[in-house]
Parts: C-alpha cells; structure tokens; sequence
C-alpha cells in the first residue's frame, strides 16, 4: 500500500495539471443569470442537459439546484462586481445607482448627458469611460427576468440613494 504522503502528493499533482478546474469552478457564478431565466421555463435537470449536450458543460443537476437554492449568494457577487462603476457614472450625473439600474428614463438620461465633473483630468474621464462600458455590458448580458431577481435582490443595498436630490426625475 502507498504512503499517504504518496496519494497526497499524487493528488495535488493531478489537481495542478486540471487546466479546467479553475474554470469550471466559477462557471455557475458565469452562467446564473441565464440559469435563473432559464429555471423559470426548463427543469433543473433540463438546463443541465442541455448544458452537457449542446455546450459540453457538465453541471450537475445538484449543482444548479444548490445555486438556485441560494440566489443571494449570486447576485450580491454580480453587485460586487459592478458597483464601482455604478457608483462612478453616479456620482458623475448625480443620479441614485439604484435609479441608474431601476429606471430606463435614468438609464436613457446617463447614456445621453456628459458627465457632470468639477475638475476633470485624464484618469477621471478614464475611469469614467470604463465604468460606463461595464455598465453597458452588465445590461446588456443580463436576462429580463434576471435583472429583476437581482433588482429585488439587492434593492436594499441602495435603498438610502434613491431618495438623493438631484435625481432625473427631480430636474425633469
């Protein structure tokens, strides 16, 4: 019989050469949002199915139930991700974050207006410019009915925002 030591070894060297461990591990965190849009029309076992079948994606129905049963844990990081930039194209049109998410007037009204700075430099309108791009993309990768479980979600992480002076609606 080996040494422990040996099947340890073994182990570890086995999970270095594993080139999709790291991937996969967060392929649930990737593919929520879709998950979730698609949980409310298929079968757990159905989006697993069909992950394994026309994507070559082995998640086990286990493994989406787990995530399905503990969506908080999904859209806090999906906020996390993006709440930086939400908080910077905020502060530069001094719109609520919650009201740049939540209402297509504000969304409409950020994307159309230059961003309100005092005393801009390069790396402002840098970081400006980036967190717009990754709101754009945040909305545009995001499901109907996902935006709205993460919207009901996290709604309370913004709650004291949307009643900021100088919102949209407030200047219209």
């Amino acid at each position: 019989m080996k040494a422990i030591k040996d099947i340890g070894r073994q182990l570890v060297e086995h999970a270095e050469q594993m080139e999709t461990f790291n991937a996969r591990r967060g392929i649930v965190e990737e593919l929520f949002p879709y998950i979730f849009e698609a949980s409310k029309r298929m079968s757990l076992r159905g989006i697993s199915r069909w992950l394994a079948a026309e994507q070559k994606i082995r998640l086990s129905p286990q493994a989406i139930a787990k995530a399905m049963r503990d969506p908080g844990k999904y859209w806090v990081r999906m906020l996390e991700a993006v709440e930086p930039a939400l908080r910077i194209v905020s502060s530069a049109h001094d719109v609520a974050p919650a009201q740049i998410l939540r209402d297509p007037q504000a969304w409409e009204y950020v994307q159309a207006t230059p961003p309100g700075f005092v005393e801009p430099d390069d790396e402002t309108f840098r970081s400006y410019a980036n967190a717009m791009r990754e709101l754009v993309e945040f909305k545009q990768r995001m499901p109907p009915e996902a935006l709205r479980g993460f919207l009901e979600h996290v709604g309370a992480v913004f709650g004291e925002d949307d009643k900021k002076k100088g919102g949209v609606h407030e200047r219209k």
